[in-house]
């Protein structure tokens, strides 16, 4: 079964809108959207308790942080104020850190870590994550909008000039010009996909930039766009409140979900299946066909792992099957998923976080953290929480609230 999580959103994809997860909204579907951070200190802190196995939800290290880049199971990229630094994942050790000029960085592509510095974005930064040299730099005389998917790399103007970048110098691979791009691009094996300013959808060959298809919606698109095996996704937003799937060949429109009661949002995908967010239920739809399967009442965006769905309840967190719909097992304590594989979830409750058998949902391990839980990460035998309490306004007042503390956890669960 594949997975596609939000962070992911939000990567990428923990990307997009990664967003990411179990904290609305989700970052869509290739993971699209980043969370980025960095690191001031590394700060010793205390364990977590662990009722079953010695060692399980240790802390490794805690710091303070604008939130996570990139993260495997040796390394994490953080970023805060000026600066990107990598850690060691285990120890916490600065291997190397990069003067980003205060610009936070915006998108993640394989081993790259993207940015527009400048007033007008008019260049793209890349940074090579192994050791924080600057790998390339590409000019433009005109603001750049930057849109990634999966390890590719694109960049489109006000003029309408699209192209695609070399990954390793980034030299324009190929260009195309139209309308200005809006929504964030899908990739398959084949093609790249984009939505412009015009309502129009269009698919590219990957190798060459040739136009492939042209569809027009009949609205601007301005949600991201999802590939499901021969299905091309779109949301059309906030006005029409539907959803849609068009032939990713040939770009027909396949089939249309009209009148919801709110806007599609927060979606993810797994095996076939699209799970989204609709006013206050998840619904989860035939990708293929666009039968719908199931829905079910929830407070958060769905977080989908190893034929499991988890979603956020007034009653607590509550497990579903992912094929059927039905009722697994329920977590009163816990209020949402944050991450799901076949060996873990990772479920939080303001500042409890909690490690729970995927059968059962059984808790394996409590960790208190020092502000509320709201992002998290498997990286091996490593998890990264990212933790920081909402802004809060003094009734009347007319600044802007004061920044929170913004805090990532380095645990130890295996």
């Amino acid at each position: 079964m594949s997975e596609s999580h939000s962070h992911e959103a939000e990567n990428a994809s923990r990307r997009a809108r990664g967003d990411r997860g179990g904290d609305p909204p989700l970052c869509g579907p290739c993971g699209l959207c980043v969370r980025i951070a960095f690191v001031l200190a590394a700060v010793a802190a205390g364990c977590g308790k662990t009722p079953e196995r010695e060692g399980m939800g240790r802390v490794l290290w805690h710091v303070e942080a604008g939130g996570i880049a990139y993260a495997d199971a040796t390394r994490v990229v953080l970023w805060k104020d000026q600066e990107l630094r990598c850690m060691s994942g285990i120890r916490g050790s600065i291997a190397w850190s990069a003067d980003t000029g205060g610009v936070r960085p915006e998108h993640a592509a394989g081993e790259l870590l993207l940015f527009r510095p400048g007033e007008n974005q008019e260049s793209l930064v890349a940074i090579w994550m192994r050791d924080g040299s600057k790998r390339w730099t590409f000019a433009s005389k005109d603001f750049l909008k930057l849109l990634t998917a999966g390890d590719r790399v694109f960049t489109s103007d006000r003029k309408g000039v699209l192209q695609a970048h070399s990954p390793v110098d980034g030299s324009p691979l190929w260009k195309t010009e139209g309308p200005a791009l809006v929504a964030e691009m899908a990739v398959d094996g084949a093609r790249a996909y984009g939505a412009d300013a015009n309502g129009t959808l269009l698919a590219w060959t990957l190798d060459g930039g040739r136009e492939v298809w042209r569809t027009p919606v009949d609205r601007q698109v301005v949600d991201p766009l999802l590939v499901v095996g021969s299905r091309l996704l779109v949301s059309s937003g906030t006005l029409a409140r539907e959803l849609r799937a068009y032939d990713s060949a040939t770009g027909r429109e396949a089939w249309r979900w009209r009148g919801t009661a709110a806007p599609v949002s927060m979606w993810v995908q797994a095996g076939g299946i699209v799970y989204y967010s609709v006013g206050a239920n998840v619904h989860a739809v035939n990708a293929d066909t666009g039968e719908r399967l199931w829905q079910t009442p929830a407070t958060t965006a769905p977080i989908v792992g190893a034929g499991q769905v988890h979603v956020g309840t007034l009653d607590g967190l509550r497990t579903l099957d992912w094929k059927t719909g039905k009722t697994l097992w329920e977590s009163p304590a816990m209020a949402r998923a944050l991450w799901s594989d076949a060996d873990v979830v990772i479920a939080a409750n303001d500042r409890k976080l909690a490690a729970l058998d995927p059968t059962t949902g059984r808790p394996r391990w409590f960790f208190e953290t020092s502000s509320e839980a709201r992002w998290a990460m498997r990286a091996g035998p490593l998890l990264f929480v990212e933790a920081y309490d909402r802004p809060v306004r003094a009734p009347g007042a007319v600044d802007q609230p004061k920044p929170v503390r913004h805090e990532v956890f380095c645990l130890r669960i295996e």
